[in-house]
């Protein structure tokens, strides 16, 4: 799934005892950003099994509670964005929050 990949970026973030994470990935391809969208619902499926809850299921936009957290996957042409946060709420407000913000991932190196 990691072909067509051409760079990331991630933010790790804290307060207090609670973590989120977001991730940005850009692709060569839309056919890149579908793959790589299967392989990580794939990941998660095999990983949680029965204990991962759908929460959304759009061509664009993939939710899911884990016993974890919430990751939120979304993708705009050929850039993803995962948000993954303690709640629902927490991971929409960091989708929101990036919403506005490209999807541009920095240049991957040697590629």
């Amino acid at each position: 799934a990691a072909d067509g990949w051409t760079g990331d970026r991630f933010a790790l973030m804290g307060r207090g005892d609670q973590t989120a994470v977001v991730v940005s990935t850009r692709w060569d391809t839309l056919a890149d950003v579908r793959e790589w969208l299967d392989a990580y619902r794939e990941a998660l499926q095999a990983r949680y099994g029965a204990s991962l809850r759908m929460l959304a299921d759009a061509p664009d936009r993939i939710a899911w509670e884990t016993p974890d957290g919430v990751q939120i996957l979304r993708a705009d042409a050929t850039s993803t964005f995962l948000a993954i946060a303690p709640t629902e709420q927490e991971a929409t407000r960091l989708e929101q929050a990036l919403a506005g913000a490209p999807l541009a991932a920095a240049p991957s190196s040697g590629r």
